[in-house]
């Protein structure tokens, strides 16, 4: 739908009507009006501000909150974002044998630097260098 259409079925539910409280809002989107306010509560209903001491929006703010509505998913959450490079640490624990695979993984690559540590420190002896060891 629309913003037009969204307008046009708020105004036949609620005729000459401009600013909607928490009980018109709450018929609006099916919600208690208690369900309302914890939305508002916790910033997921953002066009939600007081009038006359008492909570609403504008018929056009909630024609505008009903047109994004789609775009959040689980419980009114905005749709998540991609985050680029960030990666994010695995809950639980590891099996074992992951464990056992890394610490393998770990001690190659320190006998990996050990060895061509050894091959640089060997380069200051006056004894030639075997072709292989050369190019480290």
């Amino acid at each position: 739908m629309d913003f037009s259409a969204y307008v046009a079925d708020i105004r036949s539910r609620f005729p000459n009507r401009d600013f909607l409280l928490v009980d018109d809002i709450a018929v609006i989107l099916s919600k208690s009006p208690k369900a309302v306010r914890s939305l508002i509560d916790r910033g997921n209903f953002p066009p939600a501000r007081k009038r006359g001491g008492r909570l609403g929006c504008t018929v056009g703010e909630m024609a505008e909150y009903l047109m994004n509505a789609g775009q959040t998913h689980g419980r009114g959450k905005p749709t998540p974002k991609p985050s680029g490079f960030i990666l994010k640490p695995r809950m639980g624990r590891e099996s074992f044998a992951s464990v056992i695979a890394q610490a393998r993984i770990q001690a190659e690559f320190a006998n990996a630097i050990a060895d061509a540590l050894e091959a640089i420190s060997l380069r200051g002896r006056k004894d030639p260098l075997p072709k292989d060891e050369k190019s480290l």
